[in-house]
């Protein structure tokens, strides 16, 4: 069936277009720091893949460590690389709760695509994931005749729920997999835990090019000390050395930038003079129970 634009279906889709372009404009506020590595291969990523078929661009990483805030970062800067007409499309899957069914998401990015480029292609949502390949390889097959270039974020893979009708032992992300026409570019994140390390691993086997997968990198401890120190006198304020060599102990096993941010606003609350007698997190998710239980 063909899905055309009706009045409902536009204003829908524009207030999710509005609500995803504030969490834009929230993490673009938070620029990545200690990611000019990373940030180097994705351009030079971009640049290889300009004048061939390739597949999409898989950051990984443990909770708290930067993807998001990197994501948006390469999406602001991507037309540089890409071209200034380049469509860019992003989607924050993480902050969408309950997190979304992959068909769902596929046919909001085909409506997406019919509303920027006026057209009517067929948007509907696959019932399986051999079926949302087949549907997937469309999208791609009009975009591919398009004079533009396209980047698609979808940031959060790892939220996405499986399809009740799929097959279990598939890989809930299998349409991603597909080769892609040189104008289009896909950049996705998924967070790494224990639970999912092998259906992660069995994703990133599908990714013929093992430099397609980013791994986000701890931050240095001379990067700890220079935001630190920067966010200090911002606020006007001093640690004693006990002070901040706790911080530094504190992230020694995380380096992550949301644990380094939450720390730095804990340390807000101490008294200058004093080693706060209280056990430091060693967790994001710990740090975030400490504080909801205040």
């Amino acid at each position: 069936m063909l899905v055309r634009t009706k009045p409902e279906v536009k204003t829908q889709l524009e207030a999710e277009i509005v609500n995803q372009f504030n969490l834009f404009k929230k993490y673009n506020k938070q620029l990545p720091v200690g990611f000019e590595d990373i940030i180097a291969k994705h351009q030079a990523l971009i640049t290889k893949h300009k004048s061939d078929d390739h597949q999409m661009v898989l950051v990984t990483g443990p909770e708290g460590s930067g993807k998001t805030c990197l994501l948006t970062h390469l999406a602001k800067t991507s037309r540089e690389f890409i071209g200034q007409d380049a469509i860019v499309i992003v989607r924050y899957l993480a902050d969408l709760n309950p997190g979304p069914y992959a068909n769902d998401v596929l046919l909001n990015l085909c409506k997406h695509l019919n509303f920027a480029l006026k057209l009517d292609m067929e948007c509907r949502p696959g019932k399986c994931d051999t079926e949302m390949k087949d549907i997937f390889n469309g999208l791609l097959k009009t975009l591919s005749r398009s004079k533009h270039s396209f980047l698609i974020v979808l940031d959060g893979l790892d939220a996405l729920k499986p399809l009740l009708t799929c097959d279990k032992n598939r890989n809930r992300y299998d349409w991603l997999t597909v080769n892609l026409p040189r104008n289009v570019h896909i950049l996705a994140s998924f967070t790494q835990t224990t639970k999912n390390e092998d259906e992660l691993n069995k994703f990133i086997e599908k990714l013929h090019f093992n430099d397609n997968v980013l791994t986000v990198p701890s931050l240095s401890g001379q990067a700890i000390s220079r935001i630190t120190s920067e966010f200090l006198e911002g606020r006007n304020r001093k640690l004693s050395q006990e002070q901040m060599d706790l911080i530094s102990d504190t992230l020694v096993n995380s380096g992550s930038p949301l644990m380094l941010n939450l720390v730095l606003h804990r340390a807000l609350t101490w008294n200058t003079t004093c080693v706060p007698d209280t056990q430091m997190p060693d967790s994001v998710t710990q740090i975030i129970h400490q504080v909801s239980d205040v």
